[in-house]
């Protein structure tokens, strides 16, 4: 992944990714992932495996992020 979205020029970051409840104001949960982020108006994030659909929808509402897996 990183070596499609360099030779485009896309700006990315790979690595692992945390996501805190308490950042937004919610419960005290805590859940990451390794995967490539890739910046835009809507962070997306490019993983390599199946991830639950809750916490799809979490990412979504609560970061405004995209999650695709390849």
């Amino acid at each position: 992944m990183e070596k499609i979205s360099g030779s485009m020029a896309i700006p990315f970051v790979s690595g692992y990714f945390t996501f805190s409840g308490a950042d937004r104001n919610q419960a005290p949960y805590s859940f990451g992932f390794t995967g490539t982020k890739i910046k835009s108006a809507k962070d997306q994030y490019i993983i390599d495996f199946e991830i639950d659909h809750g916490l799809r929808g979490l990412l979504s509402e609560f970061w405004s992020a995209g999650v695709a897996r390849y």
